[in-house]
């Protein structure tokens, strides 16, 4: 019985450690919100149609690369937050079913009669269950997703803006603007 339990706790250290961030990773991937785009993220190719002075051209495409650090740093953040989450869940509902289980097997005998490493494994498991259960909202675990969500769309949009106002010189409102102006409006904006 005790080879039971070593190997339980060997494939909860496994699924833990290794499987559910995997699988929590690939739902926000892939169903979530999609995978990251690459013309956001990771695009050095930055087309400037526009008339600009060196450093007002140098202080746009500076900003364009600190927007697309933070965008990364915000969907890679939300991405971690949210397979932590998704692992935590998974840990409680396995160990809250292990847990169960063994209480079964307590009840059909007894508690004075039951194995010894039943009654471990059911302490263990409900401990467990009670302690990965309160994680979520001692982490602010939604809460963190929504604002690294929140931010990550913000900074995408200015993303966009400033490809925009490079390729065309208009504002996001359609309106022709300077570039020295449109730079504090992004310097404002971050």
């Amino acid at each position: 019985m005790q080879m039971v339990l070593t190997a339980l706790i060997i494939i909860f250290a496994v699924l833990f450690n290794y499987y559910f961030p995997i699988v929590g990773k690939r739902m926000i991937e892939g169903y979530m919100i999609g995978p990251l785009p690459v013309t956001v993220v990771e695009s050095d190719k930055v087309t400037v149609q526009i008339s600009l002075n060196p450093g007002e051209q140098t202080r746009l495409l500076s900003q364009l690369q600190e927007l697309r650090g933070r965008a990364k740093h915000h969907f890679q953040t939300m991405i971690f937050i949210y397979s932590v989450y998704y692992m935590v869940i998974s840990l409680t509902l396995l160990s809250g079913v292990i847990a169960a289980v063994c209480l079964f097997l307590i009840t059909r005998v007894g508690w004075p009669n039951s194995s010894l490493t039943v009654r471990n494994l059911f302490l263990s498991f409900t401990a467990v269950a009670a302690i990965t259960s309160a994680y979520p909202a001692a982490f602010s675990h939604q809460d963190n997703i929504a604002q690294n969500k929140s931010r990550y769309l913000q900074y995408s949009a200015l993303i966009r803006e400033v490809q925009t106002y490079l390729a065309t010189g208009r504002h996001q409102r359609g309106s022709v603007s300077d570039a020295g102006g449109f730079v504090l409006h992004v310097d404002s904006e971050i």
